[in-house]
């Protein structure tokens, strides 16, 4: 009997004017399903199609997100046409997965993903370093900016040195994306650390970063 009343909200949920609050509602639905019922659904449900893609958002705490990272994708993310993701990354200390040093050019190949206009000349147009030794208490800054002036890729680290190690706590981010389009890759070492990646953007090219991600800090690339 749920079942049978869940789609017939379904059915005049996919037929009325979008809006955000029908498709909340039927994110809400499409959550409560599994198995026959939800294929079917889903089914029914690609008649939102039509519906505009950033109406159709499914935020970064969404429950059909949950795989992403490991490139499992929710049937459910058929529906989507524009998500937001985020992954925190966390590593022992001289344990990390990932390259810094080309993360500028990763996060440059992330971006042209979700922003195909997104092309800036591999050009450093600014780069800088006032970091100063000074027997566990000295520190500064260092930055690098490549591109052009429209768009690029732009790394900022705040440096500080302890007795013991030294601490980073830098982000790279692109600059120029289409509208809606965000991209933020920041990171924080010292002793260990911890990577933290958020987007987003239009489906299925957001989703696809996040499984690149999910596999670069799994070692995979």
């Amino acid at each position: 009997m749920g079942y049978a009343v869940s789609m017939t909200d379904l059915c005049v949920l996919v037929r009325e004017k979008p809006t955000g609050q029908r498709w909340r509602e039927l994110v809400q639905l499409l959550s409560n399903l599994r198995g026959a019922a939800l294929s079917q659904a889903i089914d029914e449900a690609r008649a939102i199609l039509s519906w505009p893609a950033r109406l159709r958002h499914a935020s970064a705490d969404c429950p059909w997100l949950a795989g992403v990272f490991e490139g499992a994708l929710d049937p459910r993310l058929a529906l989507v046409g524009w998500a937001s993701v985020r992954h925190a990354y966390e590593y022992e200390y001289l344990q990390c997965n990932l390259n810094e040093v080309q993360m500028i050019h990763t996060v440059a190949g992330f971006a042209r993903r979700l922003d195909p206009s997104f092309d800036p000349p591999a050009v450093v147009i600014d780069r800088g370093n006032t970091i100063q030794t000074a027997y566990g208490c000295g520190g500064g800054q260092e930055w690098e900016k490549r591109g052009d002036a429209m768009s690029g890729v732009l790394f900022r680290d705040e440096v500080t040195e302890h007795a013991a190690e030294t601490e980073n706590d830098g982000a790279w981010v692109p600059y120029g994306l289409a509208e809606g389009c965000q991209l933020r890759v920041h990171r924080h070492d010292y002793l260990g650390g911890r990577y933290s990646f958020t987007a987003t953007g239009p489906t299925p090219a957001v989703l696809e970063i996040a499984a690149l991600w999910g596999e670069m800090t799994r070692g995979g690339g």
